[in-house]
């Protein structure tokens, strides 16, 4: 998956609270999804951060989006990435900085996904 140097540059690390993964502000979060657009990438799902003191912390909030019976890739990835869309503007954020939004990508199914692809 390739994220455009602008949105990349704003990627918030996560190691300094043990985790190999990076976060984004709202905007930014928004903005990589609108990159994606059209694309065979989904959202697995994905979590909210809250920033406590210096660091940001999971604060237990997430979203998930799973393929439906019969549901073709291309069209689930598209309502992933909706639904990913839908649930980050309507958190309850005032744009400050506070909360952070990190996001699980995948570019194919699982073979759990296949399964639920041929299901009719």
């Amino acid at each position: 998956m390739i994220i455009p140097e602008t949105i990349k540059a704003n990627a918030i690390s996560l190691q300094n609270i043990g985790v190999n993964d990076v976060a984004w502000l709202r905007l930014d979060a928004l903005a990589l999804l609108k990159t994606l657009e059209g694309s065979a990438i989904a959202v697995l799902g994905g979590d909210v951060l809250k920033k406590e003191r210096e660091n940001y912390q999971y604060n237990y909030d997430n979203w998930s989006s799973d393929i439906k019976p019969g549901e073709q890739w291309a069209a689930y990835a598209a309502r992933s990435r909706k639904e990913t869309q839908d649930y980050i503007e309507s958190y309850p954020d005032n744009g400050n900085g506070e909360y952070i939004y990190c996001l699980i990508f995948t570019e194919k199914p699982t073979l759990e996904q296949l399964q639920k692809m041929n299901e009719c």
